[in-house]
């Protein structure tokens, strides 16, 4: 299993550009979720920071943009409506002209839970414009016991928009048997204007990989993107409490009960965001890198 698992390497990442009067303004993107815009020409992506540390722009509400060969614009995007954003993980296209963006909703270093990281947000598009349509916090709903019984930590990193439900991949927890889940919410709109939520389980995958010292290690899910036929690709990374697994994978799903196929494997790196190229003939992938330069890749579709 683990030749099998080496075989499927991925190309090497490059860097992306960032320029100085970016950083000026903001500490490094470190880049945990992303999607093509057509009508801005640009890749819109979410950052865990965002500002200067110890400064009044620190957790600002902002977004960041580049182009299609990897070049970042110098201004964030800015969200208007909304005061901070904490540990931006994930965002997904929704109905035409927004997208939904999620926060983890999970506890800071410090073990506080911020309202700041608790955020599901629906966001609207208007030419250059981004603006705060509504917010809903995850954490309200009992996503930790569906998937293990108990009250539990929680880690959202991955978002996906389908057919009107949205589906929410969980980093943590993982179940007793070291499952991943991935949990479908229907008619996410209606949920936004005041409907009960009912969220469900929609699929458990296991998604283990070697670790350094050649033990399977289970990864939880920490982003998602449905390809065109319907089949699903995770990228997946171990939750932060868990074993290490030494570099995440992307993953192809055919089915919510099918058996998860390994694409692609990163040593040393934490896949964190997919999207389609603006042509839609490439798999994109961004990773989360903390403060060192922001790196992504091109990948054949599976």
């Amino acid at each position: 299993m683990w030749l099998l698992a080496l075989t499927l390497l991925a190309a090497t990442p490059v860097e992306l550009s960032v320029p100085g009067a970016l950083t000026a303004k903001s500490c490094p993107p470190e880049l945990s979720g992303l999607t093509w815009v057509p009508s801005l020409s640009r890749y819109l992506t979410v950052s865990d920071d965002t500002g200067l540390l110890d400064t009044p722009s620190w957790h600002a509400p902002w977004l960041y943009t580049f182009d299609a060969e990897g070049h970042f614009d110098p201004a964030p995007r800015v969200l208007e409506g909304l005061e901070s954003l904490d540990d931006g993980e994930s965002i997904t296209p929704g109905p035409p002209g927004t997208f939904f963006l999620t926060t983890s909703h999970s506890r800071s270093r410090n073990g506080k839970s911020k309202p700041a990281r608790r955020q599901l947000l629906w966001l609207a598009l208007d030419g250059e414009r981004l603006s705060v349509k509504g917010r809903f916090d995850l954490s309200t709903l009992p996503l930790d016991t569906l998937v293990t019984g108990h009250d539990d930590e929680l880690d959202v990193e991955a978002l996906a928009f389908r057919e009107g439900a949205l589906f929410v991949g969980l980093k943590a927890p993982l179940d007793d048997t070291g499952r991943a889940a991935i949990v479908r919410i229907p008619d996410i709109a209606a949920v936004f204007k005041g409907a009960p939520a009912a969220p469900v389980v929609w699929s458990r995958p296991k998604l283990e990989v070697p670790g350094p010292d050649q033990v399977s290690v289970p990864e939880g899910v920490t982003d998602l993107l449905f390809l065109p036929d319907g089949r699903l690709v995770l990228a997946a990374n171990a939750p932060k409490s868990g074993k290490p697994d030494g570099g995440g994978a992307v993953w192809r799903l055919d089915a919510p009960d099918g058996k998860p196929v390994l694409l692609h494997r990163f040593l040393g790196l934490k896949p964190e965001g997919l999207s389609l190229s603006p042509d839609g003939k490439q798999l994109v992938v961004v990773f989360d890198r903390g403060q060192d330069p922001a790196q992504w890749v091109h990948l054949p579709l599976p």
